[in-house]
């Protein structure tokens, strides 16, 4: 048995908080000597210190499944991938110039970080209007001052982009293009989010690559989200639990519906298994 979980608006709560409750199931989790591997759409720095301190999480899956990481028993991500599938900085590229079409934020996942530049940097809160996601947003990202077709020059690995839009019709037409090539797969986590990566970098496929490195069947794997990127994992994993604020795309793939982020229904579905 083993236990994914997409953090925002699912271990995490909608003021992105972890609750005690959540935190007292990973006890049990490590009580018993399984896992739970925090499996987002962050950058891997972006995981929660207190998440990666955590005896339950021994691995990380970061950038919706480009990379897979261990987590070092100090609670640090060791040095080096156990598994990525990068999109690469030619793509990147073509998918900057593309935003530049439209009146759209450009971010790189790369390398563990999120780079912006910084014209788009200071324009987030034009993009993201709660409080709290909008502190994340922030915390998460680190402003560039060269132009995005200079700076991706340097990173070793450019994992995922994402792209924050304002207007339905441009984000459309983002999709529509990025569906013509069948490298790619464009998801969100938000109402105003794109994220777009190589289309074997996904929460799915590093779930079934990671039960099979560990050993675990992904029959026995359980998965808990809330959004679209989190879609390939609940499918993929024997038993896919949605949030009950998932979106409805979601919970249609489920097996099961656990109680809201803000109820700490990921704890609570948790120990349930666990009592049998």
């Amino acid at each position: 048995m083993i236990f994914f979980s997409d953090l925002d608006g699912t271990f995490v709560t909608s003021d992105k908080r972890i609750t005690a409750e959540n935190l007292r199931a990973l006890d049990a989790v490590a009580a018993r000597g399984l896992e739970f591997i925090p499996c987002t759409g962050r950058c891997a720095s972006g995981v929660p210190k207190e998440l990666l301190a955590h005896p339950a999480v021994r691995h990380v899956v970061a950038a919706n499944g480009a990379v897979v990481n261990a987590v070092g028993e100090d609670g640090s991500i060791e040095p080096g991938a156990l598994h990525r599938v990068d999109l690469g900085a030619e793509r990147a590229q073509r998918l900057y110039e593309l935003s530049r079409r439209f009146d759209m934020t450009f971010d790189v996942f790369a390398d563990g970080n999120v780079y912006t530049e910084r014209a788009d940097y200071e324009r987030i809160p034009e993009f993201v209007e709660d409080a709290s996601t909008r502190k994340l947003v922030y915390a998460l990202r680190t402003p560039v001052d060269e132009a995005m077709p200079a700076f991706l020059r340097h990173p070793a690995h450019v994992e995922r982009i994402s792209m924050s839009w304002k207007n339905a019709a441009e984000a459309d037409a983002v999709r529509a293009e990025v569906a013509r090539d069948p490298s790619l797969v464009c998801v969100s986590s938000t109402v105003f989010n794109l994220e777009i990566s190589d289309a074997g970098g996904t929460k799915g496929t590093a779930l079934s690559w990671l039960c099979g490195h560990l050993g675990v069947p992904v029959a026995d794997a359980y998965a808990f989200g809330d959004n679209i990127n989190d879609l390939s994992m609940i499918q993929a994993a024997g038993h896919g639990v949605a949030m009950a604020n998932a979106l409805p795309a979601v919970k249609a793939q489920a097996n099961a519906v656990a109680g809201s982020c803000d109820e700490s229904g990921v704890g609570r579905f948790i120990e349930r298994v666990l009592r049998g």
